[in-house]
């Protein structure tokens, strides 16, 4: 599931020479990256001076959300401490519909799906890192509360609700589900107005004062060869509770392995602390709605596979809120 991903040769000239003036040095190779669910381009470049950095450009050409979602990346990647499990930001520029983002370069692989124990384990040892993080005032001032990335979230039943006949789009065999997905869909969509508090109160429940990435998944993490994580994409960043990103990262695991046993993870590390069953089950509402409201709606510009993607996370969520709640 990517991104249709713009390469670097079709990068405007004008977002290249902006390149090359933020490195002091021309670009002389590119190397496109796949994965993730932007539409603008991910590279790892070779500057004239031997030097290898990442390098992320958009253009609102593509999709009119994707610049400013760079910005905010741009704004909070700079504040992070550098305790922080992630690559370091080496700065940004933008004009007039484009933006540009570079990284320190991170030798890593993306985690093996269906995750594997110990890479899982070296993820949540990352989140709790990041969970203990000392904030700076100009982080806290950057980096909003985790209420304005959530309330969206818990409204998604809402929405659905508000139909005469709320209704998601149907999987399919196509999508390489299996009927019990399905079912778990039908559940779900059943029991809506059950949801709604249990969301509502996840967005309570969620409140701290933590660093929280706020959208890890497997393609939003690295592995060094020393088998630690680097959190990589930052532009939801909030401050919440220390153990938001674990549960929710509960969902991209059962995704990839439907029969990953999660009470047995949650028992296991210390990234869930303060998170009973009720908290979980609650977050886990919370996001099925969101994934399953949002999978219906056609596909933004530049992002063929989106919703498709939502749809499956949605099938997963649905199918560990029914195992939590019964």
């Amino acid at each position: 599931m990517v991104a249709s991903r713009v390469r670097w040769e079709d990068v405007p000239a004008r977002v290249q020479d902006a390149v090359a003036e933020l490195l002091g040095s021309s670009v002389v190779d590119a190397v496109s990256q796949p994965g993730g669910f932007s539409p603008g381009s991910a590279d790892i470049v070779t500057c004239a001076d031997g030097r290898r950095v990442f390098v992320k450009t958009a253009t609102s050409d593509v999709n009119p959300e994707v610049v400013p979602i760079h910005r905010s990346e741009a704004a909070k990647a700079a504040v992070l401490p550098s305790v922080v499990p992630a690559p370091r930001f080496l700065g940004s520029a933008d004009g007039d519909g484009w933006t540009v983002l570079t990284f320190e370069l991170v030798d890593g692989r993306h985690p093996a799906v269906p995750w594997r124990d110990h890479e899982l384990c070296a993820v949540l040892d990352a989140l709790a890192a990041t969970a203990r993080a000392p904030l700076s005032a100009e982080a806290r001032a950057v980096i909003p509360p985790i209420h304005t990335g959530l309330r969206p979230l818990a409204e998604s039943w809402k929405e659905l609700l508000a139909e005469p006949d709320p209704v998601v789009v149907p999987l399919t065999e196509a999508d390489g589900v299996t009927l019990a997905d399905a079912e778990d869909v039908e559940w779900a969509v059943r029991h809506a107005a059950r949801w709604i508090a249990m969301a509502d109160r996840g967005v309570e429940l969620a409140a701290g004062d933590a660093l929280v990435h706020f959208d890890v998944r497997a393609d939003n993490v690295l592995l060094t060869p020393a088998g630690d994580a680097v959190l990589i994409d930052w532009p939801w960043a909030l401050l919440g509770a220390p153990w938001v990103d674990a549960v929710m990262l509960l969902v991209d695991v059962r995704y990839r392995d439907p029969g990953f046993d999660v009470i047995a993870a949650v028992d296991s590390h210390e990234a869930f602390e303060g998170a009973d069953a009720a908290t979980i089950a609650a977050i886990v509402a919370l996001m099925a709605g969101f994934l399953l409201e949002k999978g219906r709606r056609p596909d933004p510009p530049g992002l063929p596979t989106l919703r498709r993607f939502q749809r499956l996370q949605g099938a997963a969520a649905s199918r560990l809120l029914r195992e939590l709640v019964g």
